[in-house]
This record gives C-alpha cells, structure tokens and sequence, in this order.
C-alpha cells in the first residue's frame, strides 16, 4: 500500500478532521483518520476529533469504518458507546460500518454486548457481516469466560500432518524480557484488553519469528483446571514483518471445554481459522494436538502443546507445500483491523 506524504503543516486537527470528511481534495479522508489518530495531541482530543468524524453526516461509510477501529485501539472498552451509536445510526444496509462494529466489540467490548454482535448475525443476510459477527460473539465468550454460552468454531477440512523431511521442525523457548515487552505493547495495539501478567515464548519457523504470550493464570498451580471450566483466550501470538521488522498481533489461540476434551483454534484476528484440534486435560497435565485447516495460501503445520506444571512447550513442524490458492490474508504482513 502506497501511503501519501502529507506535510507537517497539514498535519492539524481542524485540517484533519476536515480531511477525513472528504472536505479536503489533497488528503484522503482515509489516510487522514490515520494522521488523526497518530496526532501529537492529547488522547483526549483525539478521541474528540475521531468522535466528531463518526458523528458527522459527511463521513463515507468505510471511513466510519476506519474511525470505529481507531476509536477501539485509541481508547479500548471506553469506546464502546461510540461503537454503539454508530450501529443505531447506521443504515441496515451498511455493511462496511456492521463488520467495523463487530470485529470492535469482539476486541474491547464486555460481556453484555454478547447479544447485540448475536443480533447482527441474525439480522443480515450479508455472510461477510454475519461470519465476522459470529467470531466476534466467539471472541468475546473466551475474552470473558462465559461458560453459559454456546461456542462452536468453523467447520473446516484439515490438511494431512506434514512430514518432517524437508519441512521445518520448531521449538520454543522462553522469552527474554524485551522481547515479552516488545511483543505485548504490539499486540496491545489491537487487543487493548491483553493483561500485564504474560509468560513469553518464542518460536522461530524459517525465516518467521513469532511471540506466544500465554496468560499466567493458565501456567499456574491451578491453571490446568481453567481450560475445562469454561472459554479461554489461551494465548495471543505476535509476528514480525519482514519489511519493516516491526511486531504486530497475529494469531489467537481459543479453547473451550468440548465433547471428549477441550476444543482448540488457532485463528487470525478476524477469525479466519488457521489450526484446529483438540485437547486432553488429565491430573497436571494437558496436551494439545492441532493441524492446519484446507484453506488457498495455507502452508501444511502440524503442532503439539503441552503444559505440565506451570512449564510451556510448543513444537510442530511446517510444510512449504500450500494449499492451491492465494490467501485471503498473510499472516507475516496484514493482520490487524
């Protein structure tokens, strides 16, 4: 993507704001939701800014989409209300600001927003909102362990396991201190809910190197015991863009308590899945095995997860051979809203 150079006198609120309406020819409306929420003011006054942008009766409906998500990094659950009036005031028909709204209240939004994303898959017959909305419902039953909620994930075919020969067999390996801070503060840009209390790992398969933060309250005493209770957002996973060598959130790992174990995916931040498989929790030890999911673009990866008593290993083994097909998404360069 091409992004404009815009020049440090056009970089002000009132341009901006103006700008993101569509008022100002030079600047993409766009491009300067971007600015606006990068801008070199208070927080405050950039929520107010981006606030008065999804409010105002100019602003093109995948701008507003654009804002929604600003909004959610920027100021996480406190942009709620905002989500919620865009939604009201949006017309049935605006897909562009339904996903925005869902994939939203997916990341930032409580528990009592459960039925309002369930109300957007039943209320549309567009499949792009209601696939993003049923994810969105998934993601917020795992973010708030809500046992009492029904969550099944995509059917999908699976690839066959790879073959170690010829593929390339990983490890991981406890992080250091920078890297856990690095990898956390990137995946806090999209998931603003992610707690301090992590554990890191590392795992570097070919050329990509990828973070597992894994919250505490799982690897401790009485962790195991969590994973058959109810949804848990198990681990988050940072990658780093080859480009820039910059870390960003990548992958989430969901689990819930299913028939004969507990249910497992690896999925991308908009749910697209990536590894399924299962579980099984026995005394102080729980084991998962996962396999990737026949999708166009997806390599063939095989992968195990063991945590006894509080210690972590991930290993598996990656195949160059793909599926037929481009993906929808690269998991090294495009993730994120």
């Amino acid at each position: 993507m091409v992004r404009v150079e815009i020049p440090e006198r056009d970089r002000q609120k009132s341009l901006l704001s103006e700008a993101a309406t569509g008022g100002v020819e030079r600047i993409p409306p766009s491009l300067a939701v971007d600015l606006l929420a990068e801008l070199e003011i208070s927080e405050q006054e950039r929520s107010e800014a981006l606030q008065a942008v999804l409010r105002n009766s100019r602003t093109e409906s995948p701008v507003k989409a654009l804002v929604i998500h600003s909004l959610a990094r920027l100021r996480g659950s406190e942009a709620v209300p905002d989500i919620l009036d865009a939604l009201r005031e949006a017309p049935e028909q605006d897909s562009a600001v339904a996903v925005a709204v869902a994939t939203a209240l997916g990341r930032v939004g409580g528990a009592e927003q459960v039925g309002t994303v369930r109300g957007l898959v039943d209320s549309t017959s567009h499949e792009r909102v209601r696939q993003v909305a049923r994810f969105a419902t998934n993601l917020l039953a795992h973010r708030h362990g809500l046992a009492d909620q029904v969550v099944e994930f995509p059917e999908a075919g699976l690839q066959p396991r790879p073959e170690a020969t010829g593929a390339s067999v990983f490890r991981s390996t406890a992080a250091g201190q920078f890297r856990r801070r690095e990898s956390l503060n990137a995946a806090r840009h999209d998931l603003p809910w992610l707690s301090e209390d992590q554990d890191s790992y590392e795992i570097q398969c070919g050329r990509q190197l990828l973070t597992v933060l894994v919250p505490r309250g799982i690897t401790g005493k009485d962790g195991i015991a969590q994973l058959t209770a109810r949804p848990l957002v198990a681990a988050v996973i940072t990658a780093r863009k080859e480009s820039s060598g910059e870390s960003f959130a990548s992958l989430l790992v969901l689990t819930h308590p299913g028939k004969g174990g507990v249910e497992a995916m690896v999925s991308r931040l908009k749910g697209e899945p990536f590894l399924l498989g299962k579980g099984t929790v026995e005394r102080d030890e729980a084991v998962f095995e996962l396999v990737s999911v026949q999708a166009p673009g997806l390599p063939a990866v095989s992968v195990r997860i063991r945590l006894d008593r509080g210690q972590l290993e991930i290993s598996g083994v990656s195949s160059q051979r793909k599926v037929a097909g481009t993906a929808p998404e690269q998991v090294a360069e495009d993730e994120g809203l």
